[in-house]
This record gives C-alpha cells, sequence and structure tokens, in this order.
C-alpha cells in the first residue's frame, strides 16, 4: 500500500509470533485477508504500525489470546472465525468493526477499551454464529489489567 507494506500471509510455526514494526525501511500498517487463518501459533504480538487488520485474518488458527494495538483503526469480518480464543482486548482507537467476528468462538471474552460502541461498527460484530448467543464483551470501566492480563472489576 502506499504509506506502508501489508502482512500477507504467515507462515510461521511456532509457539509466538512477533509481527515486524518495519520492513526494508516501511513500516508494516496492514494485515492482510486470511493473513494468519490455519497458524498454529499460541500467541501473536502484533507491531505497533498497524492500522487495519483483514477479515478472517486469525480463521481457524490456534491463537489463544490477542491484545489488539492502539491505533488499529478498521477490523474486517470474521476475525476469529472458528477459533478457541479465550479474549482480546480491543482498543478505543478502532472506528469500524466488520461482522460475524466471534463464529463459532463462543467461548471468547471481549475486552473493550471504550465506554461506548462507536457508531462504525457493525450491528453484528459480536455475532458467535446463527444458533449461538453473541460473544461477551466489557467495557472499560469493567476490568483493568493485572500482570498484562485483563480481569473484571470486582
Amino acid at each position: 500500500n502506499e504509506d506502508g507494506v501489508s502482512l500477507e500471509r504467515c507462515f510461521y510455526d511456532g509457539e509466538v509470533f512477533v509481527m515486524e514494526d518495519e520492513v526494508d525501511g516501511k513500516k508494516v500498517n496492514k494485515i492482510s485477508d486470511d493473513a494468519f487463518a490455519n497458524c498454529n501459533f499460541k500467541q501473536i504480538i502484533l507491531g505497533d504500525n498497524v492500522k487495519e487488520i483483514g477479515g478472517y485474518a486469525f480463521r481457524s488458527s490456534d491463537i489463544e489470546y490477542l491484545i489488539i494495538p492502539d491505533g488499529v483503526t478498521k477490523i474486517g469480518g470474521g476475525l476469529f472465525y472458528a477459533t478457541d480464543i479465550a479474549w482480546v482486548v480491543v482498543p478505543a482507537s478502532v472506528t469500524e468493526f466488520g461482522s460475524c467476528n466471534f463464529t463459532y468462538s463462543t467461548d471468547c471474552v471481549i475486552f473493550l477499551e471504550l465506554e461506548y460502541i462507536p457508531k462504525g461498527w457493525n450491528e453484528r460484530w459480536n455475532d458467535s454464529g446463527s444458533d449461538e448467543e453473541p460473544a461477551i464483551y466489557y467495557f472499560k470501566y469493567e476490568w483493568h489489567y493485572e500482570n498484562g492480563i485483563p480481569v473484571l472489576n470486582k
């Protein structure tokens, strides 16, 4: 893309994937559709320059949790389709969020660094499948971090 480069597809094989902020002097600012689909890592640390995450980016992967970095503004649909992800943190910078991001990922808990759902989010952003309850989410005043992990307030 004109402002940087996209991570098109990851074929990394391991427990943890740490994404580079730059490649050949260009910022990695986008994760393409299906970029991490079917990968077997447990944890990913996204680069600080990422602004957009494409649809189905983590589809059918083994990811266990994710903290989306502040600065990401757009997330496509189907993000965690058919994963067993336990939790995800979504920053306040996200202004667009596609639909059905948690289809067949029913046990995921979503921690929002927001006080309300922005108008640019699809009304089905947290859908978990046609016959399943939507994924549970909590606003920033309902949780806090303890040792880098989100925890509900008592």
